[in-house]
């Protein structure tokens, strides 16, 4: 792989990387680092959430849980900016949180969802 190959893939994923000016073999070496999250726990915690209506068309985004959550859940939704719009803590009922969208302006969001030590985020559109 070409150093602009490489610097292609790396600047349309989100990770960090560090790396070398040494080539070996004219190859440049770097080491990858996921600062996504812990392997696996958001991946398993992701499976068993569903976020709708996804475009949010009406007042309302609906979080459903598969296993009913036993803590508190803590959610915040970002704008494409990274900035915090909206945050709260929410007891589950029935397996289910909802949060008022009416606030939001028409665009790309995204909803952190995290209970206890597991987290993750996903995206959603605002119409």
């Amino acid at each position: 792989m070409c150093k602009a190959q490489l610097l292609t893939i790396l600047h349309l994923t989100p990770r960090l990387f560090f790396g070398s000016n040494k080539t070996v073999n004219e190859d440049f070496q770097v080491g990858l680092i996921d600062i996504g999250s812990t392997a696996g726990v958001s991946d398993e915690f992701t499976s068993t959430i569903g976020v709708y209506p996804n475009p949010v068309d009406a007042d309302l985004l609906y979080c459903n849980f598969r296993e009913q959550p036993v803590s508190e859940i803590q959610f915040g939704i970002d704008n494409t900016l990274g900035q915090i719009v909206q945050c709260d803590v929410r007891q589950a009922i029935d397996g289910q949180i909802f949060q008022k969208m009416t606030d939001l302006s028409s665009g790309l969001f995204f909803i952190k969802v995290k209970q206890e030590y597991r987290q993750t985020t996903m995206k959603f559109m605002v119409e």
